[in-house]
């Protein structure tokens, strides 16, 4: 069979959607660029070994058809860049933690996993109007309507022990200026040490202190006998506020939700895996305006994007209930292709390793 003949053949097995094309298309012409090593390396990170680093990531690079035998020194990085943006990582350079992982991933497992996010876009049968995707691997938040994106944003996620989940459901309500009602976990591992050495400091961060809804006076509390948090802690709104000035709400029996953060900088990392599960979302002011506007559609009193400023200038906690609440599907697809491109993101949860492992067996 010819190449152009099984490339029309594999745009045939999917839906004509441009996600599908795009992934067929990309993931035909990388099996014709790359050759399908099954090498598993066992490559370590620059600081757990300086010796010969160049020559071991030349060795990968070379097996992978990322460069020559004669390649020097300035092609090895240079290469080893293009290796981390079709990897979705930092092109940096460096050799860190998520570059080594997908530098010791064979080829072979790649289109895999392409195989695997063909699948399941083949699969797909759900036509929503209105919706958010998010695609935890790419670290990316979608709102689409009308079959149109409407906006786009990078998001911050789970950390690979706080992993947050896949779901569906739908966004209710818009909060300004939120409450954080504090998980008990979280106040027992990260807040009461920080008691214990500082009896202000739920005071000094915005906090507030119940016992059965009874406020109670945290600076007076011997913090040093306790071993867990035995009361409720909630922080008051404010940009000081742990969930930032913006949240959208969806009911998950998970506890987790999409919201801003007072911590903007970490949003410009390639990698973000940060959170406690929850989705913290870049510019979320920008996403609520054009939520409201397309919820806006049929209401006698639209809610502009004066009027939500206006609300937040208010600084003070106020919700807003959608007209329509608006699907919400958190999802996990390792291999994402643009019209351009192809990116393997690290399969950072190894959700998987389970369906590679199928997929390999003779």
């Amino acid at each position: 069979m010819d190449t152009i003949s099984f490339s029309k053949l594999l745009l045939k097995q999917g839906p004509k959607d441009t996600n599908y094309r795009f992934l067929a298309k990309h993931t035909f012409d990388f099996c014709q660029k790359r050759t399908l090593d099954t090498t598993v390396f066992k490559l370590k990170t620059a600081k757990d070994d300086s010796i010969d680093v160049l020559g071991r990531v030349k060795e990968v690079l070379v097996s992978k058809h990322y460069l020559t035998e004669t390649a020097d020194s300035s092609q090895i990085v240079e290469q080893l860049k293009v290796f981390q943006l079709e990897n979705g990582l930092a092109d940096d350079g460096k050799l860190g933690k998520n570059t080594v992982k997908a530098l010791n991933e064979s080829n072979y497992n790649k289109v895999i996993r392409a195989t695997i996010a063909m699948e399941r876009l083949r699969s797909k049968t759900d036509s929503i109007h209105r919706y958010v995707r998010i695609n935890l691997p790419e670290f990316k938040l979608y709102f689409f309507c009308d079959d149109t994106l409407r906006s786009e944003h990078r998001i911050i996620i789970g950390k690979e022990t706080n992993q947050t989940p896949e779901l569906v459901s739908k966004i209710n309500r818009i909060t300004c200026f939120p409450f954080w009602r504090v998980p008990a976990s979280i106040a027992s591992k990260e807040i009461l040490p920080d008691l214990k050495r500082n009896s202000n400091y739920l005071v000094s961060h915005h906090y507030k202190l119940y016992s059965r809804d009874k406020e109670v006076n945290s600076t007076a509390i011997n913090w040093k006998k306790y071993s867990s948090f035995p009361f409720t802690v909630v922080q008051q709104p404010g940009i000081w506020n742990s969930l930032g000035l913006v949240k959208f709400e969806f009911n998950n029996s998970h506890s987790v939700y999409v919201h801003d953060t007072p911590t903007r900088g970490l949003f410009r990392n390639a990698f973000r895996s940060y959170s406690h599960g929850c989705m913290r979302c870049e510019h979320p002011q920008e996403l609520a305006k054009v939520m409201l506007k397309y919820d806006s559609i049929g209401r006698k009193e639209a809610f502009t994007s004066e009027k939500f400023d206006s609300l937040m200038n208010l600084k003070t906690n106020y919700s807003i209930g959608l007209k329509i609440p608006i699907p919400i599907l958190i999802q996990y697809q390792t291999v994402v292709a643009y019209r351009d491109r192809m990116v393997f993101y690290i399969d950072l949860y190894n959700r998987e390793e389970e369906l590679v492992a199928i997929f390999k067996k003779d």
